[in-house]
Formats: C-alpha cells, structure tokens, sequence
C-alpha cells in the first residue's frame, strides 16, 4: 500500500465502515496526515514519552513490547499493514508512556497529532462513534490476549500466533517469538521443529 492518495483512501475506507463520515470531516483529516516511514528498530514511541502521534500502518510490521530493568524485552502485540496504531492508556489519560512501538524492519504510516482527537469529537457526531469503536476493539483484542496467556496452552498459543501473523513466524528472532507466546526459545524450537514437520514453513 503506497503512501500518498491511496493510503488515505484505505483508511478513510476502514473509518466509514465504522461511521458515515461527511466528505469536510475526511479533509479535514487528511490536512493532517503526514505521511512517515521508519526505519527497522526504530521506535515511533519509546517508554516515558508523551504520546505526540497516532499511525496508520500502510506497509511493514510494528511490534509493542516492554522492557525490564534489566533490558530484557517482552513483546505484548503486533500490528500489520491496515491497522490503526496508538498508545491508548497515554493518550486517554496523557501520562507517559509504557511501552515500546516499534518498526520490525522499515515501515511506512500516515501519522496524525493526538491534538487533534478533541477537535474531532468536538466537529462531528461521527467521530465520538469512531473513537469509541476503535477503543472497544483494542480492549476486546487486550482481553483475548490475556485469556490466551493464563487458559491456552503453549501449542494453541503458537498455533494462533502463526494462524494470525504467518510471515513473522520465519522473519522474526525466535527470541521474540518466544517472548510473545509465554515461552523458553528452546521449547519454541520444539514447537517449529512440530509445525514444520507438519508440512507448515
């Protein structure tokens, strides 16, 4: 997906699946649209920073992940090419930020200023719809990812990592994989050897 026209196009798509969005709103978004590209291993937001943007992810992967006092690095969640990306507890509540948002390799966005959220809601009912649908739909994936960590086991949680990000699975470090599905890499290892010997690559 090119930035540039047809990447706002894409998105406005998506947004008025969710609400209909008179043509002055979508203008209005896009004279804030500024298209970005990062690099892989950049961060688009590091921990402790405020919230300054939101993205729409048009091409590449972003991983989210925390980091322990130590370095060590645990990935929550994933985005792909389609997804609108923020770091919704800062930006609700305009603490700093928690986490990590980062390119896995070179990635291109749309960014939007957070500042701009309130003045949404403020022109246009359909806007309230959309950032409340938005909000439930991060929550519900928040939820599912929890229930999948405490009832799934290690095999189901591979499974559905692949199912759902199937070009990741021979891209990323297994380290990082490891990390996400609640895993030691050696017992990722097993699980690839397994699902390779089933005739998945």
């Amino acid at each position: 997906m090119a930035i540039g026209g047809e990447a706002f196009e894409a998105l406005s798509s998506q947004l008025r699946r969710i609400a209909a969005l008179p043509v002055a709103e979508l203008d209005y978004l896009r004279q804030h649209a500024e298209p970005r590209r990062y690099e892989g291993g950049q961060a688009l937001i590091e921990i402790g920073q405020p919230p300054r943007h939101c993205w729409f992810l048009t091409s590449g992967f972003l991983r989210f992940f925390h980091v322990t006092e130590s370095g060590r690095e645990y990935n929550k969640a994933f985005s792909r090419p389609g997804d609108i990306v923020m770091p919704l507890s800062a930006v609700v509540s305009g603490a700093p930020n928690t986490f990590v948002i980062a390119a896995i390799a070179d990635v291109e966005t749309l960014a939007f200023p957070v500042s701009i959220l309130p003045v949404l809601y403020e022109r246009h009912q359909a806007w309230e719809r959309i950032g409340r649908v938005l909000a439930e739909q991060m929550a519900m994936r928040k939820e599912a990812r929890e229930r999948e960590l405490l009832l799934d086991s290690a095999l189901t949680r591979f499974h559905r990592f692949a199912d759902r990000y199937p070009e990741l699975v021979g891209w990323l470090p297994q380290r990082q994989i490891a990390s996400y599905i609640g895993v030691t890499e050696p017992a990722l290892s097993r699980l690839l050897r397994d699902w390779r010997a089933g005739g998945r690559r």
